[in-house]
């Protein structure tokens, strides 16, 4: 089977088909580095640094593939569907580089120094809620207070 004949003779795909090929691509990179990842580790010494840095790469891995999931999806439909639009294509553009960075951002925003950390050290999970502004008083009050000298629940 030639494969170079094949692809030449291969008519452009429906929206579908380059989607669901989108996705088997992406997974399959993203599960490939995560399995080398794990295996690399074990073969490789786990207390070195190479093993910390794995932790992190994969940690990273999943964090993009959060990211990228919705995004692949949503924008890949809007853009298809208005493909002749370009104050609508920079728009889209824009609304997906703007919540990336803003998810980039809430993954870095609790330094050691906050008290808020130490919580979050003590438990596996923690949870990041978006209020609306009709709490704009009490958000100004968490975000301007430490939890260490006032208890926020009874404040607010």
């Amino acid at each position: 089977m030639d494969l170079k004949k094949l692809w030449g003779k291969r008519r452009g795909g429906s929206l579908v088909e380059n989607t669901i090929m989108l996705y088997i691509l992406q997974f399959s990179n993203m599960f490939l580095g995560i399995i080398s990842r794990g295996i690399q580790t074990r073969v490789l010494d786990d207390k070195s640094v190479y093993g910390t840095l794995v932790v992190a790469q994969s940690v990273m891995t999943y964090f993009q593939l959060f990211l990228d999931f919705g995004f692949i999806l949503s924008a890949t439909a809007k853009i298809s569907k208005h493909r002749s639009d370009r104050d609508y294509l920079n728009k889209i553009l824009t609304c997906v580089v703007c919540i990336k960075l803003c998810f980039t951002v809430l993954s870095v925003v609790v330094r050691p120094q906050r008290y808020t950390y130490g919580l979050m050290e003590q438990t596996d999970t923690y949870t990041i809620a978006y209020f609306g502004s009709e709490n704009r008083d009490a958000i100004r009050l968490c975000g301007s207070t430490s939890g260490r000298d006032t208890d926020k629940m009874k404040a607010c």
